[in-house]
Parts: C-alpha cells; structure tokens; sequence
C-alpha cells in the first residue's frame, strides 16, 4: 500500500479515527438479531482475526450513500432495513479493520526504530498487561472469553510502551482478537518467543494517548518494508 508521508502524531489521529469507526460499527452490530450479527461477524473477521478481509462488493449508489450516512447522520442508521444495514457495518468494519492493522505495525515499527537510533526517547507507562508461558491450547479460549478491562486479570503483568510495540511487530496475525464495549478497546495478541508462547492484551486508546506524549516526527517512507 502506498502511505502518504505523514507525521507521527497525523498517523496516530488516522488510527484514532478508525478506532473510533471501528467501535461505533461495532456496538451498532449488537443491535441486529444474534444470528444476523453473527453472520457478518463471521463474514468480516473469519476465525478470529483481527486483520479482516477484503468484501468483493460491487459499488452501489445506495452502499455509498449509507456510509455516509453512518459518518455523518448515524442517528439515522435505524431508520435502515437491516440488510441495508448489514452491508455498511461490514464495509465499515472491514475497512477500518484492514487499515487500522496496517497504521498500528506502522507506527510501533517506526516509533520502535527511532526510540533504536535514539531519535525519539523511551517512555515509561503501561498500556496493557502480558503473560508468558502459556500453553499453545488455552490460547483460543482465552480470546474467546476475555473481557475488559486487562487490570482485572490474574497472573498478569503491566505492559510497557516499548514492549507493547515488540508485541505488535511479532504478533501471530493468525491468532488475534479484540475485546470492544462502551469504556474499552482492547486488542489481544499472541505469538511466541523461541517456544514459549505468551498473550498480550493492549489498549489501543491507551497506546494512543502514549504516542501523542512523543514529540512529533516525520515518518520514514520506508517504514513497511
């Protein structure tokens, strides 16, 4: 993909704003019956994936209208047929989803290199919380029953910054997940450090706040490679 070259702190507000759509599509879903929101969950995100998928959908005066309408008059979306409705929350969560993923390994790659280069200092605060050791088998459940907020979890330890940045740039894409509500967005990563797995669990209006303590810099243009 190619990025337009912004600064840290534009880039930062870029995810802000697909946090924030991503969420509001999100919560609007649980208005639908369980099994339609169950259907476009499953359409969108697959098993379990943040990342998300590309929707083949053809382009339609009526699709184009109803995102906007989301955007700009959400207060009209119940005034929508569901599968009107349906169609805008998976275009909204799977775009938001896609580059959302794409911004977040841009900023911790870049923030990550220039905190190496001594560019940019190191900053102490937490952003979620880590566990390692875990068995390769308790993973999934895991994902599957957490909920917010991570300060509640056992046998969890605080989540630095810089650590936090580590665990997005070696996450299993294959094993993600999200946890969204009113007060929270959380995202749960996993990988593994030579053999021993470990889960993460990282609050992305939290790691927000926490770039936006950094001085602002340009990015690198050759950042995703």
């Amino acid at each position: 993909m190619g990025w337009k070259r912004k600064s840290l702190h534009e880039s930062v507000r870029d995810l802000e704003n697909n946090i924030e759509h991503f969420k509001k599509a999100y919560l609007e879903l649980y208005k639908l019956p369980n099994a339609e929101r169950e259907q476009v969950f499953k359409e969108v995100f697959g098993q379990s994936s943040i990342r998300g998928t590309e929707l083949q959908q053809v382009p339609n005066a009526k699709l184009q209208c109803n995102t906007l309408i989301f955007h700009l008059y959400p207060n009209l979306l119940p005034e929508l047929p569901n599968e009107e409705l349906k169609e805008v929350l998976k275009k909204v969560l799977s775009d938001s989803s896609i580059k959302g993923v794409e911004l977040l390994r841009m900023l911790a790659l870049t923030i990550r290199s220039e905190q190496d280069n001594h560019q940019l200092r190191e900053i102490e605060t937490t952003i979620g919380a880590v566990k390692t050791g875990v068995q390769a088998e308790n993973i999934k459940p895991f994902m599957d029953s957490y909920r917010p907020p991570y300060s509640a979890l056992a046998e969890f330890n605080p989540l630095p910054f810089r650590e936090g940045l580590n665990k997005i740039a070696h996450a299993d894409g294959r094993a993600t997940h999200f946890a969204v509500d009113e007060d929270n967005h959380d995202l749960i990563l996993s990988g593994t450090r030579g053999v021993v797995c470990w889960l993460a669990i990282l609050s992305l209006p939290e790691l927000c706040r926490a770039i936006k303590i950094l001085p602002d810099a340009q990015m690198p243009e050759n950042v995703m490679q």
